[in-house]
């Protein structure tokens, strides 16, 4: 019986090493179409599932990501699975002559998800950043508020599935059933992942930050040129209010705001009100701060029209 228990557990785990070798090979293929994508993609919005929008790169990468989770919840449930203690030290030992085990399936998958999320991450920053220089809002909010966050959303998932394989381990390792070397390699895997996990965050917020401090500058630029100053704010007053707003003001509307609304036209709510109110924040604080500057004084009447 202990024998046959054996055979069938062996038997599951040279399938599940069949299905690593087959998952790590579709993976390559989706990655390399990533690569490609990365040199010409324009960035342009593709329909997600849940009615959601993101990049074309985004979303290779994150379909590269779903079948490794995929492999890392079958080691799940090889690492859990209900032979008896002295089944599963027969079974590990004689894997661990076979250079085989839960370690085989376990470092390369980790291994390979760390390696793309990097990449992922350092081609998010970059095309960001360099959308951000060209004013080309909707690429920019797409990768920041979609793509990082799917990013995140996969290492999450990733972590969730294969925390408990690392306690599996690390009981393996107390009756010398792994060597205490491979168990280091994956802690330090995970420590890695959990690093890349913060690392997201923190770039996301970056990117937002760098994103109101343009929308500032390019506010101020528009108020040194386009808002009138001097005299033109010293009228004699009018019992009557005036009726036409300043074209200015408008102007500005048309410039700096117009294009925030429309490049949020493929977020989701939340993202789209994040991404609007950064963008009105910033014209505010610009045109007071050129106020304060020009040390610019309104009549009540000439006040009302702002």
């Amino acid at each position: 019986m202990q024998l046959s228990n054996t055979a069938d557990a062996l038997h599951r785990q040279r399938m599940h090493y069949a299905l690593l070798s087959t998952t790590l090979f579709l993976d390559v293929a989706v990655e390399c179409e990533a690569l490609t994508a990365c040199i010409s993609d324009k960035c342009y919005p593709v329909p997600l599932a849940n009615d959601l929008y993101g990049t074309r790169v985004g979303k290779l990468f994150c379909d590269a990501h779903a079948p490794l989770i995929s492999l890392l919840a079958v080691c799940r449930e090889l690492s859990v699975d209900g032979t008896t203690e002295n089944n599963y030290r027969t079974m590990n030992a004689h894997l661990q002559h076979q250079h085989s085990g839960l370690l085989s399936l376990l470092l390369p998958t980790l291994t390979y998800f760390l390696c793309t999320l990097k990449l992922a991450s350092h081609w998010s920053q970059t095309k960001a950043t360099q959308f951000l220089s060209s004013w080309s809002i909707g690429s920019f909010l797409l990768i920041t508020q979609t793509d990082l966050k799917m990013l995140s959303d996969a290492n999450r998932r990733l972590l969730y599935v294969a925390e408990p394989m690392l306690s599996r381990l690390h009981a393996d390792l107390r009756s010398d059933a792994v060597s205490r070397q491979s168990v280091c390699m994956v802690e330090n895997l995970f420590q890695k992942l959990h690093d890349s996990s913060a690392a997201l965050q923190t770039q996301s917020s970056t990117l937002m930050r760098l994103f109101s401090l343009t929308c500032n500058q390019k506010a101020m630029e528009f108020f040194q040129t386009e808002m009138p100053i001097g005299k033109t704010w010293r009228r004699k007053w009018h019992s009557e209010m005036p009726m036409e707003k300043s074209l200015y003001i408008e102007q500005a509307m048309l410039e700096l705001l117009h294009p925030v609304a429309m490049a949020t036209s493929k977020l989701p709510m939340e993202a789209q009100i994040t991404a609007l109110s950064i963008g009105v924040v910033a014209l505010c604080d610009a045109w007071t701060t050129f106020i304060l500057k020009e040390k610019i004084r309104f009549r009540y009447s000439e006040l009302s029209r702002r």
